[in-house]
């Protein structure tokens, strides 16, 4: 029988899994693209009138939080440019997005505009309010299907073993210097905060997570072997502003919310850090 080793959060892994990374992180990423063209025309609209987010917004009717992520996507993608806070179409998104092109891909995102997914995102754009996880009908949004202890503990092991290589990683970057105390607000399985005691001795974390997934945070967290030096606090959301008296560097590992302004579960971070704080925010839209 095999026995799985022990996972060293010094050590990067010998390969490089980045392809295997982005299989799984663009999973969605079609989908969304296929709204843009099929539902909103974005990219001929944006052809024809440069725009900024407000702008792109009040034309296509949509919300400002899943608009910013959508832009941000195509921009990141090389679809838009971003300049000054101005979209403009890029010569790659001019060429195949756009629908006077006569070598326009929009017929080709057409045949995927009735997948469940698709039509998810037209109404999360249009009204800001989540989607059943995974768009499956008898699933319930992320944010309560988190209170589930067989939903928690699963996408809470997901992100787990999205940390194995991203943890270490982000630990060797992080300007701690001479700091010996870390908050890890919403911090899932506590894999970042392990990752960054682990390769810092003087660093001692406190990640903070809402129940169930507290407890799964101290299970885990308890397997590396780290519980002496990262503890857990049950929180469902935090006071604003955030000012730490007693911590030195503050790392907002997921901020997962849905409707923010309307929300009262999900995690309220500072507009305005403590400057006694260095932050390393990781942050997922579901």
């Amino acid at each position: 029988m095999l026995m799985s080793a022990l996972l060293d959060l010094t050590r990067a892994p010998a390969t490089d899994p980045l392809g295997l990374y982005r299989f799984r992180d663009g999973l969605y990423a079609v989908d969304l693209i296929a709204a843009a063209i099929t539902e909103f025309d974005l990219f001929t609209k944006l052809a024809a009138k440069p725009s900024d987010l407000a702008t792109v917004c009040a034309d296509l009717g949509t919300h400002r939080r899943p608009t910013d992520v959508m832009l941000t996507l195509f921009a990141a993608n090389g679809f838009l440019s971003l300049k000054q806070g101005v979209y403009t179409v890029t010569p790659l998104g001019q060429e195949h997005l756009v629908s006077t092109s006569p070598i326009f891909l929009g017929a080709y995102y057409a045949s995927l505009k009735d997948r469940p997914v698709v039509k998810d995102f037209i109404v999360i754009l249009k009204t800001d309010k989540p989607a059943n996880w995974g768009s499956y009908k008898d699933e319930k949004p992320w944010s309560e299907a988190m209170l589930t202890d067989a939903f928690a503990t699963s996408f809470t092991a997901a992100m787990d073993s999205r940390g194995f290589t991203l943890g270490p990683a982000m630990a060797k970057a992080s300007p701690v210097g001479t700091r010996t105390r870390l908050l890890d607000i919403a911090g899932g399985s506590g894999i970042y905060a392990c990752a960054l005691v682990a390769n810092h001795p003087k660093l001692t974390a406190t990640v903070f997570e809402r129940a169930p997934v507290d407890g799964i945070t101290r299970k885990m967290i308890a397997k590396r072997g780290f519980q002496d030096r990262v503890d857990v606090r049950p929180a469902t959301c935090l006071p604003k502003p955030c000012r730490p008296a007693t911590t030195s560097t503050c790392s907002p590992t997921s901020c997962m919310t849905g409707t923010p302004t309307r929300s009262s579960s999900c995690w309220q971070l500072p507009r305005r850090p403590c400057p006694r704080v260095a932050c390393s925010s990781y942050m997922t839209l579901t």
